[in-house]
């Protein structure tokens, strides 16, 4: 292979959101509404978030891979049967960022696989569906954004789910597909990677069986430090 560009994908793959949102109904949410007088209990929110993630997966290409929090909240107020007024969409946006900003962590041996990329002269790159606010802030604060010569967001080039974003990768690091290898946790979205030419790597966590795969991966790994065996 003459790989020259590695594109990471960023939650789940590089930073361990999964675990963050651990147990969220319980910790955050239900408490969260407790302040500020409403008697839910964590089996109804559960329902709730469930129904909004629903709706909100459906429009995720046409939301260009961000996901809308405000649109959220207000899917799970209305499941709920409860007022949501904008400040309280606010307030549950900016206490859900404080609460998330001390739990995030980087995936096991994200920082290592970094360094020995880097250091192998790799060009590395984060593709996620984000903004580029969001994006930005969470490499920054988790230690990581000295590593990434580029990086790009849906919310600017579309979803992952679509080869036209693929494209515009391609076209804006000036390269050909066959020197692109994708990493991430979920084919549903990295299948497009490939259809546009480019080698992908399927970090297997066992959180897989929530996504369908579309495609098979070029390589199946268990941890990011197996990457030393493939480049």
């Amino acid at each position: 292979m003459k790989i020259r560009f590695v594109i990471f994908d960023l939650t789940d793959t590089l930073i361990d959101q999964h675990s963050a949102l651990e147990n969220i109904e319980e910790n955050f949410d239900v408490p969260f509404l407790a302040k500020r007088g409403f008697d839910v209990s964590a089996a109804d929110f559960k329902k709730a978030r469930e129904e909004a993630d629903g709706k909100i997966q459906k429009d995720f290409k046409k939301l260009k891979g961000v996901f809308d929090l405000e649109l959220w909240t207000e899917l799970v107020c209305e499941q709920l049967g409860l007022p949501c007024p904008k400040k309280l969409s606010e307030e549950w946006e900016a206490e859900f960022r404080k609460y998330m900003d001390g739990r995030l962590k980087l995936m096991e041996g994200a920082k290592d696989i970094l360094e020995y990329l880097k250091n192998k002269n790799y060009r590395l790159v984060v593709f996620t569906n984000s903004t580029r606010n969001t994006a930005e802030t969470k490499l920054e604060k988790i230690g990581i954004r000295m590593y990434f010569d580029f990086i790009f967001v849906s919310e600017e080039i579309g979803a992952k789910s679509s080869v036209s974003s693929f494209k515009i990768i391609l076209e804006r690091l000036r390269t050909k597909s066959d020197e692109c290898m994708m990493v991430g946790n979920r084919m549903d979205e990295d299948a497009f990677a490939k259809k546009a030419g480019m080698k992908t790597v399927l970090l297997e966590d066992g959180r897989q069986k929530y996504f369908k795969e579309t495609e098979e991966p070029d390589f199946r790994i268990k941890s990011l430090l197996e990457l030393k065996n493939i480049l």
